[in-house]
């Protein structure tokens, strides 16, 4: 993890991943990933499910076709 705890780059399905800003990353071909529990953590935000819900759903609304992931771990 980089700083502010959150990864400076990852590889997701052997593409290389570019950190956009905590939870966000891009391949090279512009597709969009985001990765829920890293988006959660570095904003101290509740894992609940139902707070999980509201946050999948605002993801998919602002980002349609963007890769939702767990864990970049």
């Amino acid at each position: 993890m980089g700083k502010g705890g959150h990864c400076e780059g990852l590889t997701f399905h052997s593409k290389e991943l570019e950190s956009i800003s905590p939870g966000f990353y891009a391949d090279v071909d512009g597709k969009q990933y985001f990765c829920l529990s890293e988006f959660l953590v570095v904003h101290q935000l509740p894992m609940t499910i139902d707070f999980v819900r509201i946050v999948l759903d605002d993801i998919m609304q602002e980002f349609p076709g963007i890769t939702i992931f767990e864990s970049a771990g």
